[in-house]
């Protein structure tokens, strides 16, 4: 097997399976259970794979790839040498937060709808720096650096996410507000209001969503268009995930 120039990850959701790889005349076992994370990349060169899973068990996989500008745009805004990219790979590697990632990105999966671009660019960004900094042959310590953003960088940051709450909001608009990289920004902003920019995004289309559904004159589809959400039915399902009842229940 050959793979693109990109690495790809995949997280096992759910069963066990015995997984075997040969490369060069030399085999491997390893088993697979929920949980187990594997990262493949065109470095590996070919390899052949064979997996036995026990009878009548259900096995389940996310498979993630993450593109390679990317992983190079990171990179760099991390201080590596692009030039080199390259990956440790192995089909069972210890990995927490890829596997976190993983498993929350499968649960959102059933109930992520077109507005939701906002979280998928956030758990790329957040992907392509566990990649950049704990999987590449290039070895950096993360920054330890506290305090969140400046003030009046959060100040600004917050402002504009008002300003663009019924329009699509994007990472990269946020960190270019900021002034930080997108992974850095991520990382400053929840230090700071303890919320990912996500999250945070979420909180105020629904606040601002409560104040127009009490003021009245507009029904539920055009206070969800108003705050962002194209499809009301995706917004009414969040709006009571975060509030307990439904947008009818607030409307004058």
């Amino acid at each position: 097997m050959r793979l693109g120039e990109h690495p790809q990850l995949t997280v096992q959701l759910a069963g066990s399976m015995h997984l075997g790889i040969r490369k060069q005349g030399i085999r491997r076992s390893y088993l697979g259970q929920p949980g187990t994370v594997y990262l493949a990349s065109e470095q590996q060169g070919l390899w052949e794979l064979d997996w036995t899973g026990a009878p009548h068990e259900y096995i389940q996989t996310l498979q993630l790839d993450v593109s390679n500008e990317l992983l190079q745009r990171t990179a760099a805004q991390a201080g590596f040498d692009t030039s080199r990219l390259e990956w440790r790979a192995a089909p069972c590697i210890e990995a927490p937060l890829l596997q976190q990632l993983g498993y929350s990105l499968a649960t959102a999966l059933a109930t992520l709808g077109a507005d939701d671009a906002l979280y998928v660019d956030t758990v790329a960004h957040m992907l392509a720096a566990q990649l950049v900094y704990h999987h590449s042959a290039q070895r950096r310590p993360l920054p330890t650096g506290q305090g969140g953003l400046a003030p009046v960088r959060l100040r600004q940051v917050q402002d504009y996410v008002q300003d663009a709450l019924g329009q699509p909001i994007t990472l990269e608009e946020m960190a270019d507000v900021a002034c930080v990289s997108p992974y850095h920004f991520c990382r400053l902003f929840r230090q700071s209001t303890g919320l990912s920019p996500n999250q945070y995004v979420i909180s105020q289309r629904v606040r601002r969503a409560q104040e127009l559904l009490r003021a009245g004159g507009l029904g539920v589809g055009q206070v969800a268009r108003a705050v962002g959400y194209q499809s009301a039915e995706h917004f009414a399902r969040l709006f009571r995930r975060h509030t307990g009842v439904l947008p009818h229940a607030l409307l004058k």
